[in-house]
């Protein structure tokens, strides 16, 4: 989740990183408040290192 839609909790601003399993050159945002055709169906627990 990249941010979060006020007063709609659960259609927040995702990144897309992969595409049919494979990792996409170059990732974008998808605003799930304005597609409401899109639903999250699985969630990766990625932790960045600095």
């Amino acid at each position: 989740m990249t941010a979060q839609n006020e007063g709609i909790g659960d259609r927040p601003m995702i990144r897309i990183l992969e595409e049919d399993g494979e990792q996409i050159v170059e990732p974008y945002e998808v605003n799930l408040k304005k597609n409401l055709h899109l639903l999250i169906r699985k969630c990766l627990n990625i932790l960045e290192t600095a």
